[in-house]
């Protein structure tokens, strides 16, 4: 047994070591259901400390509703040794120590020491799984919906009542752009859950709004809104106070964009109470709405084709030929005046006339023939018959029928002109030039629907060259700026110990050239001049790997920021800048609301504006002012100084590596640093600048 011991113990640490780095979470428990173990992953998941669930039973991750046919299982395995679930990998639903059901997937497994059991479990957490399959179910079923809607309200009606009721919103409206008036309009179709909310819509029925006005307005600028509160008292929200009344919090905002990306719809959603934003629920939203604007182009091209040949027909209504058009089964659904005049009834009865008593049976026949062959292959048809005219005689007809589709190329029948040639038999001159006369015509006009048709087939064939291409564009600048990453972190990384070496050598040549016996005073300056270079190569490559922690977007926890303390630990840093260049710094920080950022970045932040502010000072003596107040919905730091200045037209201030003067020893990624960091977090930076005078750089924080 004391040759086991040190086996066993090392089984038990190596279990330990794999099971705390696996990123599933793992239990182990006896025949009890006690729980005598569990790593790391699944104190995570469960939110429970240590403590909380060791020795505890495992019915407390469970679901009331799992609990019983959990134990009578575990006892029916310890009976009879017949595994059910053990071996196998399953989905079922847990709870977390705040109550919060969510779905897992379970291995179980089981082994036997001694006379009892023991039971290990691993869980992996597929709530992730579960909601991108809901998302793609959702987009399924809408999209199939809005595929078979008549016109673009329908879709739009189907989709808000589908995403309130799939997604558990209160309400759900849709707003138009009035290209006309400039304004946007309240489209006649919404949702809501209850009738509480009806005064809400009756408001929202006689609001206008200008593009960029409020929130609805926001939207036509090509913005996704989403606000938690559209009641509080900094919300751009125009209707809050009706908001209120019938207790609506949040809202998402959704553009419906053109394929040349102009917006000319939105889609609103409302909720009862304040949630934050739900990327998945959003990302079905725009994926929705990016199907509606195609919808609608869609829908407005087949509208155009139909008043298209809406109008020819018009046109055509007095034509001086008899014109026709069947569906594609080959029943006549119309015929124009001058056909019903020569046949002396009614569109209502033509329309039920059987031909074989208008027409001889052996042109019946022959028309027959020629319809059927024409109509199976879609060919176009041309017939000499004789038919019966109103008042009994029998005239020369020459028909001609051309087959025409939809945008879609689907077979929508054929559309015929018919001429009286009898008269033009006795006179083949006179049959001649009005032959000719009347095919061009019908030739224009049967060109005109292919020139329609083919218009719609080159749009949509750029419409899908122009998406195929934004999409390989952004995956090669997606892999060009994720090499770009990878290039910097990996050099500034790997020059830190070849420059280490370098300067430990010039660290010995300095023990050797400061010996008296050493007179050589070049090398001497040369060694200065290699320990110079070398301290800039550090600084540079310091400033690398800056670049590459805000490209990688690494940044502390958001946390609100002593402005002032962070300023101070600044001046300390930069103390022997400022006591050289003799700077003055006078500080105004008593308005400075509260800042939530990350400590780092602010600091970054503050450490550039100032050390450039001293940096590129003129021969006066440096005065910097550094205040901070709030404006609007904004933090705003601004650093002035009485410096050198900036020709704001010549200067591109914010280009990684960008200098504006040369004059002055610097790597000119500073701007670019603060430029990056204040634009991630949804800020912004503005400068103002005359040369000789000096420079003001104003940076804008988001207030929480």
């Amino acid at each position: 047994m004391k040759n086991k011991e040190p086996r066993i113990k090392l089984s038990e640490n190596s279990f330990r070591a794999i099971a705390e780095s696996a990123t599933d979470s793992i239990f182990v428990a006896d025949e009890n259901s006690t729980i005598l173990y569990c790593n790391k992953k699944a104190i995570e998941l469960f939110g429970y400390q240590e403590e909380e669930i060791i020795g505890e039973s495992l019915t407390i991750l469970m679901p009331e509703k799992h609990r019983k046919a959990h134990l009578t299982g575990i006892k029916r395995f310890i009976s009879s040794g017949q595994p059910k679930l053990i071996g196998k990998t399953f989905e079922i639903t847990a709870i977390n120590k705040k109550q919060i059901e969510f779905p897992i997937e379970l291995s179980l497994s089981a082994w036997k020491e001694g006379e009892k059991y023991f039971f290990a479990g691993i869980i992996r957490d597929i709530s992730k799984k579960h909601k991108v399959l809901k998302e793609m179910e959702i987009l399924q079923t809408i999209s199939a919906a809005i595929s078979k809607a008549d016109n673009f309200n329908n879709a739009l009606s189907l989709t808000i009542k589908f995403i309130c009721q799939e997604a558990g919103w209160n309400c759900g409206e849709a707003w138009v752009l009035n290209r006309v008036k400039h304004v946007i309009e309240y489209a006649p179709v919404w949702y809501m859950s209850e009738e509480k909310f009806m005064p809400f819509f009756e408001v929202s029925r006689q609001s206008t709004f200008r593009v960029g006005e409020g929130m609805t307005g926001s939207v036509f600028l090509n913005k996704t809104v989403w606000s938690p509160d559209i009641t509080s008292l900094k919300s751009e929200f125009k209707r809050k106070e009706i908001a209120r009344q019938v207790g609506l919090k949040s809202v998402l905002g959704v553009p419906i964009i053109t394929h040349e990306g102009e917006v000319f719809a939105s889609l609103m959603f409302y909720f009862n109470e304040s949630k934050e934003e739900d990327i998945i629920f959003t990302r079905v939203v725009t994926s929705l709405a990016i199907q509606l604007g195609t919808f609608l182009e869609k829908k407005q091209t087949e509208e155009r084709l139909k008043q298209s040949r809406d109008f020819y027909l018009t046109i055509l209504e007095d034509f001086p030929a008899l014109i026709w058009r069947t569906d594609s089964e080959g029943i006549p659904e119309y015929y124009n005046k001058t056909w019903l005049k020569f046949s002396g009834t009614c569109l209502e009865d033509e329309l039920k006339k059987d031909w074989s008593t208008s027409i001889p049976k052996e042109d019946f026949e022959r028309l027959t023939n020629a319809y059927e062959y024409a109509s199976k292959h879609k060919l176009n048809f041309e017939i000499e018959i004789r038919m019966k005219r109103y008042d009994g005689q029998w005239r020369w007809i020459l028909s001609s029928g051309r087959p025409f589709y939809d945008v879609d190329k689907n077979f929508k029948g054929y559309l015929g002109v018919s001429y009286d040639i009898t008269d033009q038999k006795t006179n083949l001159a006179k049959l001649n030039k009005s032959n000719i006369e009347l095919q061009q015509t019908t030739e224009e006009l049967m060109a005109t629907e292919d020139l329609l048709h083919k218009l719609n087939l080159e749009l949509e064939k750029k419409v899908e060259d122009r998406t195929k291409d934004l999409n390989e564009k952004n995956d090669t600048l997606l892999k060009i700026n994720t090499d770009l990453d990878n290039f910097i972190y990996t050099a500034s990384h790997d020059l830190k110990a070849p420059i280490a070496n370098i300067e430990g050598l010039t660290t010995i040549l300095d023990d050797v050239t400061s010996a008296s016996s050493f007179g050589n005073k070049e090398i001497i300056a040369l060694i200065e001049m290699i320990k110079t270079s070398i301290a800039k190569l550090k600084n540079t490559i310091l400033d690398l790997t800056e670049i590459s922690k805000v490209q990688r977007m690494e940044k502390d926890d958001i946390a609100p920021q002593n402005l002032s303390e962070i300023i101070e630990d600044v001046q300390i840093q930069l103390f022997d800048q400022i006591k050289k260049s003799n700077a003055e710094i006078r500080l105004n920080l008593d308005d400075c609301p509260s800042i939530e950022f990350s400590k780092k970045d602010i600091r970054s932040i503050v450490m550039n504006l100032l050390s450039n502010a001293i940096k590129y000072r003129s021969q006066r003596r440096p005065l910097i002012w550094i205040k901070c107040y709030k404006k609007d919905n904004y933090a705003i730091l601004s650093v002035s100084d009485n410096g050198i200045g900036i020709n704001l037209k010549q200067a591109k201030l914010f280009k990684m590596f960008k200098r504006f003067n040369t004059e002055t020893e610097g790597t000119g990624i500073g701007l670019y640093i603060i430029k990056r960091i204040i634009d991630d977090a949804g800020g912004k930076i503005e400068v103002e600048s005359e040369v000789g005078k000096g420079s003001t750089f104003n940076v804008y924080f988001k207030c929480p």
